[in-house]
């Protein structure tokens, strides 16, 4: 019973526990990339770019929640300025199980770009150096595991 009652709460935050697939690449390696965006984007105030690589020899699916691929839906980014954490100021959904819509499949060797505004979920001095840091603490078997980190320097028009 208290695993039932556990499980219940854990689907009202988390997936739902139905949701039992697991990823069969699981063990797959990621290679993550971060970097300011090179293109100028008229609607975005700070752009970066995330690349994300499948260094294995097989597909993985992996889902998109809590990652630059979903947008601004949850806080998946550390960002920091002269020392200090800032704030998450995006939105951030409540969830029930995934659907087959949440997934992104990367085929072997596969990379896949992802562009988002920093600006429209952390205020920041542009004028200043951000530290970036991606790591996907999502507790679900078919999560997108990588790690990245980055300095960026200012922007300058």
């Amino acid at each position: 019973m208290k695993k039932q009652w556990m499980c219940l709460i854990a689907s009202l935050f988390i997936t739902g526990c139905k949701d039992n697939t697991f990823n069969i690449g699981i063990d797959s390696n990621f290679e993550c990339d971060i970097a300011q965006a090179n293109a100028t984007f008229p609607n975005m105030g700070y752009p970066v770019e995330f690349r994300f690589t499948n260094m294995s020899d097989s597909s993985v699916r992996v889902l998109t929640w809590h990652t630059p691929f979903e947008g601004w839906w949850s806080k998946f980014l550390l960002v920091e300025q002269n020392g200090k954490k800032l704030d998450y100021l995006g939105p951030m959904a409540k969830r029930s199980a995934a659907d087959e819509d949440d997934y992104i499949t990367f085929l072997p060797n596969e990379t896949k770009v992802a562009l988002i505004d920093l600006a429209q979920a952390y205020q920041f001095d542009v004028e200043a150096p951000l530290t970036i840091t991606y790591q996907n603490n999502l507790v679900h078997p078919e999560k997108l595991e990588a790690y990245c980190s980055v300095s960026l320097l200012p922007i300058r028009p």
